[in-house]
């Protein structure tokens, strides 16, 4: 009995009972002691409790123009962030490539030359501390911008010099054109920019006489190519003189709207058209028209606007200023036809020659009159198009009417201008 009460008296004498101050301060030094531990724990490094990561194996090297192609196995560690390939050049230069951890395959490009290269693959983990490199090599093939150059062609052609080109590859390329001037220097005239397979591009602007040129390719790694030269003599181009020009109508030309608005195809090369996108429909001019429609009648087959140029002309181009602002059924794609002689009335294809073909492009891509980068620049310049080269010289001209803004094959626009040679 007397120890029980003993330990009773010391259960009493240990028991202390704590104030609500006592309580907060006790939370806060343990809440203290938490966030101490877990900010630890965050800052260690990640992927430490991983280790480096393994190398990558059974790799594979397949050549391509301007680089290659690299295959290999992942390792299996969980903490692998990306596999990197590190490569100088022969000629100094540093080049970096990446490829995630869901991939098996890094692209090499750019490369300048065929020249043997020496690329270290490592992984890196999700700390950035790179493992164990793997060494490999392999020899390009013939960089993009070399063997473009070797497909290049320079033809003089109406007030410049025409391009023809092909990129196999479709690579990024800017063809540069160098003109000597009157003290003997080449200094830049331009440069066209693109990726298209193939195809032709003209330097406009030069004057009609022999001028040495210079041309060299660039690729998007700021590579360039050797120089070609040449010696070449632009032919000359004159905007064609509208006195003559009439309408020709043919049997199955489309219906033209003159009840309305008194519309008549003489508006087409007057003289008068808007090159103000903020002010398309109207003109300060008195007896201005800016309009020549016809009413296709809602319809998707073709339509047919013939016209008499009076003379007969090597046409070089077209240019077509607009009306509506790509809306409505303001012309969108089209053809230009011609024949030197007298068409039959039936309207039927035969002799005819197709010219180019014609489209207003909204580089924005938005709907109806919204408007986006490059818009209105392209609406205000007009459409233009070069003419076939090895087209003969005509005198008849005719548009085929292909498709409006509304998906019709309505024709609607304020100016047709002809650009190239009278012949005598």
């Amino acid at each position: 009995m007397m120890k029980k009460n003993i330990i009773q008296d010391i259960d009493k004498k240990y028991t202390i009972e704590l104030s609500p101050l006592h309580k907060v301060f006790l939370f806060c030094v343990s809440f203290s002691i938490v966030l101490l531990s877990c900010s630890e724990e965050s800052n260690k490094p990640l992927g430490d409790s991983g280790g480096l990561v393994g190398p990558v194996e059974n790799v594979e090297v397949n050549s391509t123009p301007g680089g290659a192609i690299i295959t290999y196995d992942l390792p299996k560690e969980e903490n692998l962030l990306y596999v990197e390939a590190e490569l100088i050049t022969p000629e100094g230069k540093y080049l970096n490539y990446k490829a995630s951890s869901f991939s098996d395959t890094i692209k090499i490009e750019g490369l300048a030359n065929t020249k043997e290269q020496k690329v270290k693959l490592m992984t890196v983990n999700k700390a950035g501390r790179k493992g164990e490199s793997v060494d490999v090599s392999f020899t390009p093939l013939e960089p993009p911008y070399i063997s473009a150059l070797s497909k290049v062609k320079l033809l003089e052609d109406f007030g410049g010099l025409r391009l023809i080109f092909k990129n196999e590859t479709k690579s990024s390329f800017a063809y540069m054109l160098y003109v000597k001037n009157e003290y003997d220097e080449f200094v830049e005239y331009g440069g066209y920019y693109t990726e298209e397979e193939e195809g032709t591009y003209t330097y406009r602007g030069l004057k009609n006489e022999k001028t040495n040129f210079a041309l060299y390719i660039r690729d998007k790694y700021d590579n360039i190519s050797d120089t070609l030269y040449t010696e070449l003599t632009p032919l000359y181009e004159e905007q064609v003189e509208t006195d003559t020009f009439r309408p020709y109508r043919l049997q199955n030309d489309a219906k033209e709207y003159k009840d309305q608005w008194n519309i008549s195809m003489e508006y087409l090369w007057d003289g008068y058209y808007s090159q103000d996108y903020n002010n398309p429909y109207l003109d300060s001019t008195p007896g201005a028209y800016l309009n020549y429609s016809i009413d296709c009648g809602n319809t998707i087959e073709p339509q047919w606007i013939t016209f008499d140029m009076g003379k007969l002309v090597k046409v070089s181009r077209f240019r077509v200023h607009h009306y509506w602002r790509f809306i409505m059924s303001g012309c969108r794609k089209w053809e230009m036809w011609g024949r030197p002689d007298e068409p039959p009335y039936d309207g039927s294809i035969d002799g005819w020659v197709k010219l180019c073909d014609m489209e207003l492009v909204k580089p924005s891509g938005l709907p109806g009159e919204q408007t986006g980068p490059g818009d209105v620049e392209a609406w205000e310049a007009g459409t233009s198009e070069n003419a076939d080269p090895d087209a003969p010289a005509i005198r008849y001209v005719r548009i085929r009417a292909i498709e409006d803004w509304n998906g019709f094959a309505n024709f609607t626009a304020s100016e047709v201008i002809v650009f190239g040679q009278v012949v005598n």
